[in-house]
């Protein structure tokens, strides 16, 4: 039985948004902690960082996504700030 190699095209200007975002991340986060995102199939692709960062960075990062969303014209990027417990 032959092998078949299916091969579709990526979503480059999403692909460039992520790249964007995550160097935004990068400069300005102490730790990434996990990065991944939705099924590659999912009609809306979504992709989830949770980091670690400074208080005094996190307005910073909020500007500097807000940015990049309006230039990749993204309906939404949303932030969430909060204080993990060790339970």
């Amino acid at each position: 039985m032959p092998t078949v190699t299916v091969q579709i095209g990526t979503q480059r200007e999403w692909a460039h948004f992520v790249l964007a975002v995550k160097s935004a991340i990068e400069n300005v986060c102490h730790r990434v902690h996990f990065f991944g995102g939705s099924s590659t199939d999912d009609p809306w692709q979504n992709v989830c960082w949770v980091v670690e960062i400074e208080n005094g960075r996190i307005v910073h990062l909020q500007r500097e996504l807000r940015l990049i969303g309006r230039a990749w014209r993204q309906d939404s990027v949303a932030v969430t700030t909060g204080e993990t417990v060790m339970v």
